[in-house]
């Protein structure tokens, strides 16, 4: 079956002290600690393939390669990805 995959990032505000939160880049809570995670789908039907939680400061490229190699190795044998969807901050120089 072939399939895309949408990969991307949020944050996600916390609220007293938990454990690996931190203040970092955080549109609607500015110097709210908060988590960075991402997130891989399933294009075709929303289906949830992996997800990766990180501290605020992380930036959505840290980490990207394994993350990417873990989705695909979640998936079903059968399932062949013939287009991969990411935002910009997944590009740069070394991504």
């Amino acid at each position: 079956m072939e399939i895309g995959l949408d990969i991307d990032s949020t944050v996600a505000t916390v609220y007293g002290k938990q454990e690996g939160a931190e203040v970092g880049y955080n549109p609607n809570k500015r110097g709210r600690p908060s988590y960075s995670i991402k997130t891989a789908f399933i294009a075709n039907n929303g289906d949830c393939v992996n997800l990766g939680l990180d501290g605020g400061k992380s930036h959505s490229k840290k980490g990207f390669k394994e993350f990417f190699q873990n989705a695909l190795s979640l998936l079903p044998s059968n399932y062949k990805v013939v287009f991969v969807r990411l935002d910009k901050g997944y590009f740069g120089e070394d991504t």
